[in-house]
């Protein structure tokens, strides 16, 4: 690991990726969502970017405006978004593709401490056990986006028009402190 000076100047130019010297990781911990801690796996909302590095390195290093970043884990089906103290602030699962979307995302069912497990097939009734009743849906030509207050997080689970779980995204309701 780096010296935390030598890192941030080799990366604040913004051309050398955050987590250029993240190991790949062979055995990466799994991805659990505990809502009641709002954590997913080994990093809760409002963590640090290096809560994430046991996850090893990402298959895509994102950066976006005023500091912000993601992590995107394509092959293991989610991706993390930081904001710009780097601290998390959504997280997104991809359940089943997108016939839309050009990239090579391997979607996996999403697993919930206590057992809970969404994947393509969970319809309402799945979603509103996890979550509970939704505080807002919409649908159009592209399928239905059902959206769930929990604990200060905000979930959005978005279906096709067939009806097949997509995606599960997950942002803080709440102001995150400057560190």
């Amino acid at each position: 690991m780096l010296p935390k000076f030598l890192k941030f100047l080799l990366t604040s130019s913004g051309k050398t990726p955050y987590t250029f010297d993240w190991p790949e990781a062979a055995n990466p911990p799994a991805v659990v969502i505990d809502l009641s801690r709002s954590s997913f796996g080994p990093i809760a909302m409002g963590g640090s970017i290096d809560d994430a590095r046991v996850l090893g390195r990402p298959d895509e290093y994102l950066r976006y405006d005023k500091g912000c970043c993601g992590l995107a884990y394509y092959s293991r089906g989610f991706m993390f978004e930081f904001d710009g103290n780097r601290c998390l602030s959504f997280a997104a699962f991809f359940i089943s593709p997108d016939p839309s979307e050009n990239r090579s995302i391997q979607c996996r069912p999403v697993r919930f401490k206590g057992g809970a497990v969404l994947d393509a097939s969970a319809g309402e009734s799945s979603l509103r056990s996890v979550f509970g009743n939704p505080v807002d849906q919409s649908s159009d030509a592209e399928g239905r986006s059902l959206s769930f207050n929990v604990g200060g997080l905000e979930v959005d689970a978005t279906s096709a028009v067939d009806g097949r779980l997509m995606e599960i995204t997950i942002a803080s309701t709440r102001k995150q402190s400057a560190r």
